[in-house]
């Protein structure tokens, strides 16, 4: 009778270290997955940043440069300095450098 319940014990233990086994291959490959994930999102969110970064630089430009055209309206100076941020800020947004 002993020797009945023994094997049965080592019957249980290596069916549930077989499972145990098996739920560790579900979550390594889970695991591996979210690591993919992780790293596909850090790229995502350096590209958004750039982006933001080439938006403020294009708009600002832009901005500037309008405002010393109208100035310049008075003042040949301003109104070459206005042409060229113009210039260049729509160029930057063009190129999205």
């Amino acid at each position: 009778m002993r020797t009945w319940l023994a094997q049965a014990l080592q019957k249980l233990l290596i069916d549930e270290i077989e499972k145990a086994e098996d739920y560790l291959k579900e979550l390594n490959r889970y695991r591996n997955d979210f690591y993919k994930a992780d790293k596909d999102l850090a790229v995502a969110n350096g590209k958004l940043h750039r982006n933001f970064s080439i938006e403020i630089l294009s708009g600002g430009t832009i901005a500037i440069g309008g405002a010393a055209v109208g100035y310049g309206q008075t003042n040949v100076a301003f109104l070459t300095f206005g042409i060229v941020l113009t210039v260049i800020g729509i160029f930057v947004k063009a190129r999205g450098l």
